[in-house]
């Protein structure tokens, strides 16, 4: 245990506590230590308990969903609270952790994506599970990279004009991305692609796009390519996800 001396003194408090009162002291961290960050807390029935006002108003939840789980959720499609519900489950019977990406399209009709982690709480006195904290955060790859990019490059800048850039079809959109976040193989880029578009992207398909993107921004291999882009900030107004809304587990 790594502890001052001064606090590991006073964890004699928390000795007998119960499940019930744990969980009361989870709600209450919730509810009055992370005010401006997205969090909530769960029991072991995947029932909501307490979340931030911030994770109120991103996710649209009313506070009728306290006491109940998520397949009391409006807005979102079965499929997807049928995912998230057994991912939670599977979480408590495991007592383990699960980071994911989540992709959530919103009442305006826009999909934001978001870095979600997610624990079992476990009763040391007990070795009962709980419930689960839950902690979001914004999650936006390309323009965490541009920001680093442009930081370290204040010197190198390519201008490209928004006419051009409003051009680009729509495969040319998820290329761009793929490239952005470290897919670089022609063959890995179709079959990212294909996998969440649900659609046959062949190999020749994305050759044949990239060279038409080398052509119209005059290079000649990827890493100038997304150095242009990267140089860019108003490049990532016409970059679209090519992911469904929904929660992927991701290794991290």
């Amino acid at each position: 245990m790594n502890v001052h001396i001064d606090f590991a003194d006073k964890f004699g408090m928390f000795s007998n506590i119960s499940d019930d009162d744990l969980l009361a002291f989870y709600a209450w961290q919730v509810s009055n230590c992370y005010p401006n960050e997205m969090a909530l807390v769960k029991n072991y029935k995947c029932e909501f308990i307490a979340f931030t006002d911030k994770m109120k108003d991103e996710f649209d939840l009313s506070r009728d969903i306290i006491g109940k789980t998520f397949r009391s959720s409006t807005g979102i499609s079965d499929e997807i609270i049928s995912n998230i519900h057994e991912q939670e489950l599977s979480i408590i019977k495991n007592r383990s952790q699960q980071s994911s990406f989540y992709f959530y399209n919103n009442k305006s009709g826009v999909t934001n994506s978001y870095l979600v982690r997610k624990r079992a709480l476990i009763n040391p006195n007990t070795g009962n599970v709980i419930g689960i904290m839950v902690n979001t955060e914004y999650y936006s790859i390309p323009n965490m990279m541009r920001k680093f990019f442009v930081s370290q490059n204040q010197d190198l800048q390519y201008l490209i004009s928004r006419d051009t850039i409003q051009e680009f079809t729509y495969l040319q959109k998820q290329i761009i991305l793929c490239l952005i976040i470290g897919i670089n193989g022609r063959k890995e880029i179709a079959q990212t692609i294909s996998k969440f578009l649900s659609e046959d992207v062949t190999e020749i398909k994305v050759k044949n796009t990239l060279q038409q993107l080398y052509r119209q921004f005059g290079c000649s291999d990827s890493n100038h390519l997304v150095n242009i882009i990267l140089s860019n900030p108003f490049m990532f107004d016409f970059i679209e996800y090519p992911i469904s809304p929904g929660n992927y587990i991701i290794d991290l």
